[in-house]
């Protein structure tokens, strides 16, 4: 591709790279998916939404574009920059007002802490049992986590020291 279109309509690579992950989780329907807390009436939201995450990571044209930023968060600035970005100006802009709930960033927060340590167990440094699960065995045992994270009560008043 020609670096002056990539000028011409992003600016710069790092708002391509954004462009490009804000994209895929607004047309894969993850933001819709997270919208809908709480639903009770089927398998966990969870569950349901994680394993659309994971079948974006195994998807052969998206998934090494995620494990590659992910790999790089930890090294390159620019990379931290694009997901920060993504982060605040579609994760945050586009489920916060959804979220009727208490604490909504520290339950975002929480919850994509589980996703980026499964997707670099899993994908990047590939370990035992957790790389060897189906997608859909791995979203049944993490699922309730997240579910936890977004729909359980979040008490920060309390500050116990154990």
């Amino acid at each position: 591709m020609n670096a002056k279109l990539v000028h011409y309509y992003f600016g710069t690579k790092e708002e391509l790279f954004s462009a490009c992950i804000s994209e895929t989780f607004l047309n894969e329907g993850l933001a819709e998916l997270l919208t809908s807390i709480p639903n009770t009436d089927e398998e966990s939201l969870g569950t349901r939404y994680l394993l659309k995450v994971l079948s974006i990571m195994e998807n052969p044209q998206l998934g090494p574009i995620y494990i590659s930023i992910i790999r790089s968060l930890g090294a390159s600035e620019e990379s931290r920059r694009v997901f920060h970005g993504f982060l605040n100006d579609v994760i945050f802009d586009t489920l916060l007002p959804a979220l009727e709930t208490d604490n909504p960033v520290l339950r975002l927060t929480l919850m994509g802490s589980q996703i980026i340590g499964l997707i670099t167990t899993r994908y990047i440094l590939e370990l035992g049992p957790l790389a060897e699960l189906s997608k859909e065995q791995v979203a049944a045992l993490i699922g309730p986590t997240l579910d936890h994270y977004l729909i359980d009560p979040c008490d920060m008043s309390s500050n116990k020291n154990h």
